[in-house]
């Protein structure tokens, strides 16, 4: 993808981000849950993307999609029970795979969409992740502890609460 086209699609993603972002407010249940869901969805992917290798091609289409079904269904269900702690570890989660992703759009060959490598396993082209895939998704851990250590000191300082995690 060339830089100029993936500063647009950035710009643009920010712009409608933003958008659902204030309309989600005025809704703040079915936003959580949504939230939950999507983080759910992603926590599925990296899962089953960490897995992948060791499915055999004939049932992975099946359980890719069970994969993602449950964690969906319990990332929207977990974050209605328990919504604080749970806002901040899948806004965290969904920040560190968004900011990961963006930087891979500079990359030539980078991160591979879950999709194509879904494909290629499944045509017998690859045998598992290549190995820069790890590299990706260690830096999505990283940015979501940092996003997460983050939000807990702000969400500490706002509620008048001394953060265990920072000094």
């Amino acid at each position: 993808m060339e830089p100029k086209f993936a500063y647009i699609v950035i710009g643009v993603l920010l712009i409608i981000g933003l958008a659902i972002g204030i309309a989600l407010l005025k809704i703040l249940n079915i936003a959580i849950m949504i939230v939950g869901g999507y983080g759910g969805f992603l926590v599925g992917n990296v899962a089953y993307s960490i897995i992948l290798r060791y499915i055999s091609v004939d049932d992975s289409g099946y359980v890719y999609y069970i994969t993602l079904g449950v964690f969906i269904i319990a990332g929207a269900l977990i974050i209605f029970f328990i919504k604080d702690q749970t806002v901040i570890v899948f806004t965290s989660l969904i920040g560190g795979y968004c900011t990961v992703r963006a930087i891979t759009l500079f990359d030539k060959g980078g991160f591979l969409s879950e999709a194509l490598l879904f494909q290629m396993i499944k045509e017998g082209k690859i045998e598992g992740l290549p190995a820069r895939m790890y590299y990706y998704l260690a830096g999505m851990l990283v940015v979501a502890v940092v996003g997460f250590i983050f939000q807990e000191y702000r969400s500490s300082k706002k509620n008048g609460v001394k953060d265990a995690l920072l000094p």
